[in-house]
């Protein structure tokens, strides 16, 4: 029997997909994350939580923040989620002005 963190997981998952407009399936998923089919499908069903790397790659691909695909809730810090939203480049740029008021 799954357990109730991983069920939770897989439920965020599966309305993150449906949202995002891709399909609810462990194929798609394996092919677009380089895993196994079965690890997808054990995501799914909420048997397990993916490691640390493929969930943040994970929230990266569906474009969320990695804490609330994992444990859930509402982000307090809505500058987190607009932040995951960026391009890698738009991401460099707000990295380099941070830095530079962080010194």
């Amino acid at each position: 029997m799954a357990n109730l963190e991983a069920q939770a997981f897989s439920t965020r998952l599966a309305e993150q997909l449906k949202a995002s407009g891709h399909p609810i399936s462990a194929t798609y998923i394996a092919r677009q994350m380089h895993v196994t089919p079965h690890a997808a499908r054990l995501w799914l069903s909420g048997v397990n939580i993916p490691k640390e790397q493929n969930m943040q790659a994970l929230a990266k691909w569906l474009k969320v923040d990695p804490r609330w695909l994992r444990y859930g809730g509402v982000l307090e810090d809505s500058f987190v989620a607009d932040f995951m939203l960026l391009s890698e480049e738009d991401k460099a740029t707000v990295r380099a002005v941070v830095g530079v008021f962080g010194r």
